[in-house]
């Protein structure tokens, strides 16, 4: 038996007229992940066929676990639509997949209903010789194996691999991710990529050198979630020109005024970049800068959508999401971050007036110009660095 890679769409079928926009988008995502394969993609109506040579079965699937879009996937042996075949298909099917002697579900759904037989035909045939098979027919069983007649060609398989969800990479616009070395922003990150949003990663260090924030931690979390895009594009930008600007203000108020300067700052980015958005790691409530009165205040600086996909969620609730996406580990590590500096006695409900005042005697809006011009544009997923 011929064998095949079926990979299903998620809630692209939401989509209406507009669904082949999404699903291209998708299949330019599976391709530059299979670029260095010698895999085929078909397109069918509800799904891609990648056809690939056994020896790369594993790496095509590796690389399918990364791309958002997907509801599922899983190998699948091909076989004539036809009844013998099929029978002939499903018993092959169960050998291998070590199913001999198990009980065993089958799960037959017809996509094509011109075929001469229904999806109830292809279990009634198989109960008929039952005493045959290799395995016991159990309709509760959890060993499964599924059935899916087309019109020329029907797809068995037994294993049924979960997927991302969520949307094509890039199908939504793009926006700005304010990436700290905490561990929320990251998930933030992947939570903006799931719902197809292509982003550029702004980082603010306190380092004299860029090189010495990108080969902290900063290198390997980027690595890690430019598995989720195509290339991870990063500006690293540094902080001394807003804590020299700062000298003298209130302590109290330093952090919202340098979260303020950081979505000024995100603002001009966005401009440059063409993006739309700007998503942060916030989570309502976790520390004295996301309270509702200081989030107001800071997001007072753009008159873009600011995305908190975190927004509602716990510190455990994005632990274990960062653990899931393999950021944790690297997002615990030691960093000098720029944040740390400005939360000794910080306001929880700080004064719009005063902040306002402070921000423009200071000049923070030009000093957040200026610091644009002096950082430096990284990106991970391809070899390349280029000054901003």
């Amino acid at each position: 038996m011929d064998k095949v890679i079926i990979v299903r769409f998620g809630e692209l079928w939401l989509k209406g007229g507009n669904r082949y926009i999404f699903v291209r988008k998708l299949k330019t995502s599976i391709e530059r992940k299979l670029k260095t394969t010698n895999s085929r993609i078909v397109a069918k109506r509800d799904r891609f066929m990648i056809y690939a040579p056994a020896r790369e079965t594993a790496t095509v699937k590796k690389a399918l676990a990364y791309v958002f879009g997907i509801s599922w996937y899983g190998e699948a042996y091909v076989v004539k639509s036809e009844l013998k075949h099929i029978l002939k298909g499903v018993v092959s099917a169960s050998k291998k997949a070590n199913l001999s002697g198990k009980n065993v579900r089958i799960e037959a759904h017809r996509s094509f209903k011109g075929l001469g037989f229904t999806s109830s035909d292809i279990v009634s045939e198989l109960l008929k010789v039952k005493d045959s098979l290799p395995f016991t027919p159990d309709s509760s069983s959890e060993n499964i194996i599924m059935v899916n007649p087309d019109k020329h060609e029907t797809y068995i398989y037994t294993e049924k691999i979960k997927g991302l969800g969520g949307m094509p990479y890039g199908s939504s616009g793009r926006a700005v991710v304010l990436i700290s070395g905490g561990i929320d922003s990251p998930v933030a990150a992947f939570y903006a990529m799931k719902r197809g949003l292509e982003v550029v990663y702004l980082h603010i260090h306190p380092f004299k050198d860029y090189k010495n924030a990108l080969n902290s931690k900063m290198g390997p979390l980027l690595t890690e979630l430019s598995r989720y895009s195509d290339v991870a594009k990063i500006y690293l930008l540094p902080s001394y020109i807003f804590e020299s600007k700062i000298l003298g203000t209130d302590p109290k108020n330093e952090m919202v005024l340098f979260k303020s300067f950081m979505m000024g700052l995100a603002d001009m980015l966005a401009d440059k970049e063409e993006c739309d958005a700007i998503v942060t790691g916030e989570s309502l409530a976790q520390v004295s800068s996301q309270t509702l009165t200081n989030l107001g205040i800071s997001s007072s600086k753009t008159s873009r959508l600011v995305i908190r996909p975190l927004i509602c969620f716990d510190k455990e609730e994005i632990v274990g999401i960062a653990k899931r996406i393999m950021t944790y580990d690297t997002s615990i590590l030691e960093y000098r971050d720029v944040c740390a500096f400005h939360s000794k006695n910080p306001a929880t409900a700080a004064s719009r007036k005063a902040i306002d005042k402070t921000y423009a005697l200071k000049g923070l809006d030009e000093a957040a110009a200026s610091t644009l011009k002096k950082g430096k544009t990284i990106f991970f997923g391809a070899l390349t660095e280029n000054t901003v």
